[in-house]
Parts: C-alpha cells; structure tokens; sequence
C-alpha cells in the first residue's frame, strides 16, 4: 500500500492509503491518483474531531470509534454508509485541536453510481473510513469547526416566539400496517379536515403555512403499495378529496406519503408489468431469487430505481394524489437505506429523474435522509436510535457521537430541512433553513385516535 499524507496538525495526522495505481496521473493530493482508485482508506491518527456523512452528518471524537464498534460487535465488519442513499456525500471532515481542519470531498457523480463508505478502528488512537465505488476527482479544502454553543442553544429553545418564525410540519396516519383504525364509519376522511382545525385552533397563527403530511389512507401504512387509492371504506377519492380540501381550507398545505423502494409482494399479480423491475440477490445456492425486505411484519420486493415502468407507476400515482388536491408527496426511503446494487453500479439517477418529473408537475417532494444527489424540496433528519444490520450496514441512528451539520453548508445542499422536535438542542443556533416536524419521532407511528389526540393536547407550545 502506497501512502500520502494530507494534514498534520494540531494532533491529528490524516494520510490516503491505496495499492499503486500504473498509467494514473496525480492531482492536488501530492500521489493521490487522479481519478481516484476504486477503493482507497483515509487514516486518521490522533487527537481530533471527526464528521462523517452519517444521513446530515454525525460528529465525533477519534477515541469514541474504537469502544463504539466493539460495543456493537463490529470491530471486524466496521460500519457502512451508502452514497447517495444513506450518506449525505462522499466524503467527510477532520478537525483537529483549534477546531481547524479539512473537508475531503468527491465531487457529485452525476450518475448516482451506488459508493460504499465504511468505517474501521483497531485501537482508539486510530480510524480508517474506507471508500469504495465508481473512481472520481477528489478535492481537499480548508474548513473550520462551529462549535455549538449549548447554553445557547438552551436559551434558544427557551423563547417563547423562537418557533413560531419557522413552518412546522404535523404527520397525521389514517390506517395502521395492518388495516386497524379509530375512524368511525360515519367519520371517515373528515377527520382530515378535523385535525388540522385541532391544530390550527392550538399552534396557531402561523407565520409561515405549516404541513399536514397524511400516510395510511390507503390499504393501510405498509400495505399494499404501490397502490395508494383512497380507501373506499372511508369516502374513496371523493372523501379524501374533500379531507384535503378542508385542511387547505384551515391553512395547511397537504402532503402524502409514497414509498419508492418497495412493492407489497401481494401485488405481484396486480402489477405484472412491473415484475422484471424487482430487484434480485443470490441465494446459498447462487441462484437468482427476488431482493425481499420487512416492514411491519410484511413481505416486500425491493424495486430498482432506474427500472422505468417503476417509476412511472410511482408518477402516476403521485398524479393521482395531486388531481385529489395534495401539493407535495414525500417518496420514502430514497436516501433512508442502503443501495441494492454492487459498489460502482448506478442506483441514484432514476430516484432524481422521478423528483424532477414529479417538481415540473407542480408537486413540492420530500425524501427520507439527506444527499446532495436528490434535488428535495425538504429533507427529512433522522430520528432513529442506533440500528445495525447485518455486515455492519447502519440503519440509522448516531452510534458514535451525536449529529453535527457541518457538512452541509460546504456541500451547498439546497432546500429544506425537516426537524424531528429531539434535535431541537441541535439546531438551535444554526442559520439552516428547516421545518419542525412536531410528531415526527414519538417511537410508534402518529395514526389518528384517542392517542393521537391525547399528544397533540400534551404539547406545550411553544415549544
């Protein structure tokens, strides 16, 4: 292995290690080929702080690696980000004791071509952050560290009037995963219009026009998809249609829920056409067999992304939400877990032809995560605890620090970030532009009942 060093300072030492590349010229990096090769480790030694493209991005002290992996049995595997769905780039920052340091960075590949990013440490004086993946230009550029200000943040959160500048958003489920509901009969999606009149009675006035994000109106949440028609039992079309008209009516702009990963494999039948866009895997045989995830106890395909019919099943459905008068839909997941192709294979590009299509439709999107590959309108923060799935792919959460946004002015992301309210603490003093998402991150999902309305009338506002 060949290494080049990068920085040396304030007790931190970072170097590129790689296998000797023939035929490669270098470029800014001293020996560093340019373009890069597929796989290459970044080394850092020392004393310092670390952000690395954990969804916003997740800070932390070199020394907490070391404890955090072998507190999660993955010492061996490290842990695994996934450019562009479950990073937010490629790359990352160090800093070192004068909070002074260095953003190393690969420029957007404007294929979306899947990059594994991996974290390593065999002792706590060391890290390794791995990258594999399609070869590109990478650029090192000076950064320094904001260090937030807690008592700040604290008094911030204190004001009475803090949150009433920012737009706030309030998810609202209507069937559970697997078909339960409150509604009554006679209620159907008039509750719609009845909560946001509940929620506009208690937050408001507001200042800026808040969000009413509606999921589970279908089959149920997890159900069915990518069937996302109105339940009959509770007005179909029509109902939800004037649900919608009435949250509008209250001050709301809607927003509806789609998933742009998965098909419920009791729709196969239902959506032939779509059955060659399944994604597949190699069983212990090494035969070929259907790319198969879980949610709530259910059975679903996971889609490929550039398969076109796909993505057109997706269009039209969000068309549909858009003639019954939503004006934004989120697609689930799109940067919310791993890619399911082969490191270098494309995975991106027909999740931002889709956001695109859908934006020159005239609908506002959200995704789940944040990337500088998707062009959101908003962004969704993680408000998962620590989950690690097998061969160390991070699911979500912060396991070795807590979330740190200085990746993202640098990176110049645009749009909206949508704030869980526990990381309030976090962006108390930060100038990002962000909605507040008040029932985001209860630890079940926020469908409509007795529970639900108990919550919203717990809620000391402002918060």
């Amino acid at each position: 292995m060949k290494a080049v060093r990068i920085y040396n300072s304030g007790g931190i030492t970072a170097d590129l290690l790689f296998a000797p590349q023939v035929g490669r010229d270098t470029g800014d990096l001293g020996d560093f080929p340019n373009p890069s090769p597929p796989v290459f480790d970044l080394n850092l030694r020392g004393k310092g702080w670390i952000v690395w493209p954990n969804r916003e991005g997740e800070g932390f002290t070199l020394d907490s690696v070391y404890p955090a992996l072998k507190k999660h049995d993955c010492l061996e595997s490290g842990l695994s980000l996934s450019w562009p769905a479950t990073a937010v780039c490629q790359g990352c920052a160090f800093f070192d004791s004068d909070d002074r340091g260095r953003l190393f960075h690969l420029e957007v590949d404007l294929e979306g071509r899947h990059r594994d990013i991996r974290i390593f440490s065999s002792s706590p004086e060391e890290v390794v952050i791995r990258f594999s993946g399609q070869p590109g230009v990478w650029s090192l550029q000076p950064l320094e560290r904001k260090v937030p200000d807690r008592k700040l943040q604290g008094q911030y959160r204190r004001q009475s009037t803090f949150f009433h500048d920012y737009p706030l958003q309030f998810q609202l489920g209507l069937i559970g995963p697997d078909g339960e509901s409150e509604i009554g009969k006679d209620e159907g999606f008039h509750v719609i219009g009845r909560v946001a009149r509940l929620i506009a009675e208690k937050f408001g006035p507001f200042k800026q026009t808040p969000v009413l994000h509606l999921f589970g109106y279908g089959a149920g949440h997890d159900r069915m998809y990518p069937d996302y028609s109105p339940a009959e039992r509770f007005g179909g079309e029509a109902g939800f249609k004037a649900g919608i008209q009435a949250a509008q009516r209250a001050g709301f702009h809607v927003s509806c829920y789609l998933n742009g990963r998965i098909m419920d494999v009791q729709c196969r039948d239902r959506f032939s056409e779509l059955d060659a866009g399944i994604c597949n895997r190699a069983d212990v045989d090494g035969n070929s067999v259907p790319l198969i995830e879980n949610y709530q106890e259910r059975t679903f395909f996971v889609m490929d992304p550039n398969y076109q019919p796909w993505l057109d099943e997706l269009y039209e459905q969000a068309l549909m939400l858009q003639r019954l008068g939503a004006d934004a839909v989120q697609i689930d997941q799109v940067a919310g877990r791993a890619a399911a192709v082969p490191f270098g294979a494309v995975w991106g590009r027909g999740y931002k032809s889709l956001i695109c299509r859908l934006q020159a439709a005239g609908l506002k999107v959200w995704v789940q995560g944040v990337s500088d590959y998707y062009p959101a309108d908003w962004f969704e923060m993680t408000y998962r605890d620590v989950n690690i799935l097998a061969g160390g792919i991070l699911r979500g959460g912060n396991p070795f620090g807590e979330t740190d946004l200085s990746l993202l002015k640098p990176l110049g992301i645009q749009g909206q970030f949508l704030v869980p309210r526990s990381k309030l603490d976090v962006l108390g003093c930060s100038d990002l532009p962000f909605i507040l998402d008040v029932l985001g991150d209860r630890g079940k999902l926020p469908l409509y009942g007795r529970e639900y309305l108990a919550e919203l009338a717990s809620i000391e506002y402002p918060l």
